[in-house]
């Protein structure tokens, strides 16, 4: 027995590594961005591809809406019967825009051995029975799967292809899936042909229907796989049929080898030698220098000193210039700040089933770029590079659809014509400035309306808003300075906001008199009054106390090691205003607050602006207000957590 075992054992070795020819074949009149993704994918594989029918007219309709495609039959007839390739040379098969593979033909021939040894066809299944429903109780029945034929995938060998596609006249403008479909519910030809379907996508996958199913997964190499979840499979051919083309160009964007979760983006530019004769094309371009602003990106180390021996050379004779030698990646904390609280961006990973917004699954990780690479989207607006090649074609994109918006009405031309659209994380260029609201503030009143844009414009306000030290003093390994035993001095807020807070208090004007009496409060009673606007009063509350949780709170878990709460809370968020002739002390006194000092005998100099003293409320630190003598001193004053 264990003899009879072994021998079988190697026979079926041998049997396995016959060289078996293949034909891959596909028909395309027209060279589409989905006909060169499938020739990449199919590169990436070492697979070559036989294009038929390259610029022939297209009369087999609009396949996209209508019945239609015969002409890939006749076209696909017409080579066979030149080639005439051996019997047993396998064909295979594949719609050429909106294919890709996930394999190569290696694991796409052992696939057919072990599962369909028996068939000499096989076609991709799908969920319907298209083109026409009512056939639907004349297919066979299949133990488990999906029963109906789809014809943009196949795979046969040569002489019973080549009966198949030749039984019947076709049309150009024949439907060719019903072509196929009549043939293989006749149950003598579907016997004679041998013909089956691949009902659990072990070889090909057509997503129609199925996206749900097929979801993105990662081997031990790092290479993006897509997988088959209700059949537990890895197809190695994806089509993207029908409405599933979005659903296909987001797992394209990983399969193919073209991203992986160890090395990240596999089809981005590599290294490049800048030729020293390049940059010196360049000086002699036969227009004034002066005239002309010189920005060179680098990004190659290599390549650093031959950008500063052409500038050393030719660098003053330019009216301005700038170089960026972007070798090293910005560090994690850069790449965060970078990204925008709202994913408010300039594409949309996916779309909803009404045409507008959804999520895809990688869009977070594509804003806040832990997925750097160039990504097919489905939608794209604000700022879009086009290629001059695809101008020609760009007769009245924005009017495609004028019942959408323009941006919407042009890609949605796009993707119905089969034009990719991209979004490149690769580097930082920008952000976009939401605009929406701002009008409102405007109107409301406010001195500087730019002060509320926290939420719309998160990453503007921080440039404008934050202390340019703010967050260098967040880094590990950074001590913050403490003026007394926890009494935490450090830069929070910038000059700029410090002048337009006070300028909006003012404008406001409606400063307490200082007294114990404030129906502001709960109680209508301070015990230890100031002269001061409340942040709530200028509608500033909601603003402040985000902050608060965004940039106070995270310097309090640093210093204050074990304490944590978020978000934030506070009812007393306030400024104040003292003057000689006014109020100009405080009293010794505690806060109603967590965390926020005549105990330690310490008076601190508080002449930063912008500075924040940061120190326990309660029973620990009691403080007051040094006289001021001269001029007007405002302190914002925020008991957190009380």
């Amino acid at each position: 027995m264990l003899f009879l075992l072994a021998t079988f054992a190697l026979s079926r070795i041998i049997s396995s590594n016959e060289k078996q020819e293949v034909m891959v074949v596909t028909v395309a009149t027209e060279n589409t961005d989905g006909l060169r993704r499938l020739r990449k994918s199919a590169e990436k594989f070492d697979i070559n591809i036989h294009v038929l029918g390259m610029g022939e007219d297209w009369n087999g309709g609009d396949t996209r809406i209508e019945r239609g495609g015969g002409q890939k039959i006749r076209i696909l007839r017409e080579w066979l019967k030149q080639q005439k390739p051996n019997d047993d040379v396998l064909i295979l098969f594949i719609d050429a825009y909106d294919v890709v593979f996930t394999a190569g033909l290696n694991t796409i021939l052992e696939r057919f051995h072990d599962h369909f040894g028996d068939k000499r066809i096989l076609f991709g299944a799908e969920p319907y029975c298209w083109p026409d429903e009512s056939l639907a109780p004349d297919y066979p029945v299949v133990e488990f799967g999906k029963r109906f034929l789809n014809s943009g995938l196949f795979l046969g060998y040569a002489k019973e292809v080549y009966t198949m596609v030749t039984l019947r006249d076709v049309a150009d403008d024949d439907d060719d899936q019903m072509y196929y479909t009549m043939i293989y519910l006749e149950k003598k030809l579907r016997d004679d042909l041998k013909i089956g379907l691949d009902s659990m996508a072990r070889i090909f996958q057509n997503l129609n229907g199925v996206v749900d199913d097929v979801e993105l997964q990662f081997d031990d190499e790092g290479n993006a796989l897509a997988y088959n979840a209700a059949y537990n499979t890895h197809p190695a051919i994806l089509h993207g049929n029908g409405p599933s083309k979005m659903h296909l160009n987001y797992l394209a964007n990983y399969v193919s080898r073209s991203w992986s979760s160890k090395s990240g983006c596999a089809i981005c530019e590599t290294k490049a030698n800048l030729n020293m004769k390049m940059l010196e094309a360049l000086a002699r371009m036969d227009y004034p220098k002066k005239k002309l602003v010189l920005f060179i990106y680098n990004s190659q180390r290599s390549n650093i000193k031959t950008v500063m021996d052409f500038l050393s050379e030719y660098g003053t004779l330019y009216f301005s210039k700038k170089i960026i030698n972007g070798v090293l990646a910005i560090d994690e904390r850069e790449a965060r700040q970078e990204a925008l609280l709202k994913m408010f961006t300039n594409f949309w990973g996916a779309l909803s089933s009404n045409g507008y917004y959804a999520r895809s699954e990688d869009y977070v990780a594509i804003v806040q770029r832990k997925r750097i690479g160039v990504w097919n989207a489905p939608f794209v607006t604000s700022a879009v590079l086009i290629n001059k090649e695809k101008m020609g074609e760009m007769k009245t994109p924005y009017f495609y659809d004028k019942t959408l918006d323009v941006d919407m009405s042009f890609c949605r031309w796009a993707r119905d014509k089969g034009h990719f659209m991209y979004v490149d994380n690769e580097h930082y260029f920008g952000f976009l400035i939401v605009s929406d609201d701002y009008a409102d503030i405007v109107h409301s009143g406010k001195l500087h309306p730019e002060l509320w844009e926290i939420f719309e414009n998160r990453e503007l306000w921080e440039l404008r808003y934050v202390h340019p030290d703010y967050h260098k003093l967040l880094e590990e390994g950074v001590e913050v300075k403490q003026a007394c035993p926890d009494v935490y001095d450090y830069p929070l807020v910038s000059e700029r906001f410090c002048k337009e807070i006070i300028e909006e208090m003012e404008h406001f004007g409606k400063w307490s008199d200082g007294s114990n009496k404030d129906e502001r409060i709960a109680g209508g009673y301070e015990n230890v009054p100031t002269r001061d606007i409340h942040m709530n009063q200028i509608g500033f509350e909601r603003h402040w106390l985000f902050f608060m949780d965004e940039y106070v709170r995270p310097m309090q878990e640093k210093v204050f090691i074990g304490y944590y709460h978020k978000p934030i809370e506070s009812s007393m968020m306030f400024v104040v205003r003292y003057r000689p002739d006014e109020q100009s002390s405080l009293r010794p006194h505690h806060d109603a607050s967590t965390f926020r000092y005549t105990r330690y005998n310490c008076t601190v100099a508080a002449d930063q602006v912008g500075y924040a003293m940061m120190f326990p409320g309660r029973l620990t630190h009691q403080h007051e207000g040094l006289p001021t003598t001269k001029g007007t001193r405002y302190i914002l004053v925020s008991f957190i957590n009380p």
